[in-house]
C-alpha cells in the first residue's frame, strides 16, 4: 500500500505537510539534524532531503521510518473511521 510508488505520486503533498508544524512534530524532525527554518524539497520512505538549490543534504534513517509513521497514521485513521461510523 505505502511504498516507493506512493512517495513518488504524492511527493508535493508529502513535502508540503512535512513543512508545516504538525508535520514536524508527528514525523519528530525537532530531533533530526535539519537546521531550524529549512524547507523539505524530497520524502523518501527512509530519508528526507533539503536546502537550496544546487546545494542539498539528506538524512538517511536505518529503518523505513516515515513510512511506518504513515501507515500507523491511515491505520489508526481507518479504526477511528470505522469507530465514529459503525460503532466498532
Amino acid at each position: 500500500m505505502i511504498d516507493k510508488d506512493f512517495f513518488a505520486k504524492y511527493q508535493k503533498q508529502l513535502v508540503w505537510l512535512f513543512n508545516t508544524r504538525i508535520g514536524r512534530w508527528f514525523f519528530k524532525l525537532g530531533t533530526s539534524s535539519i537546521p531550524k527554518g529549512e524547507k523539505i524539497k524530497a520524502v523518501l520512505p527512509n530519508a528526507i532531503s533539503w536546502g537550496k538549490e544546487g546545494s542539498y543534504k539528506s538524512e538517511f534513517q536505518t529503518n523505513n521510518k516515515f513510512k511506518i509513521s504513515i501507515s500507523q497514521s491511515v491505520f489508526w485513521n481507518l479504526k477511528f473511521n470505522d469507530w465514529c461510523l459503525f460503532g466498532i
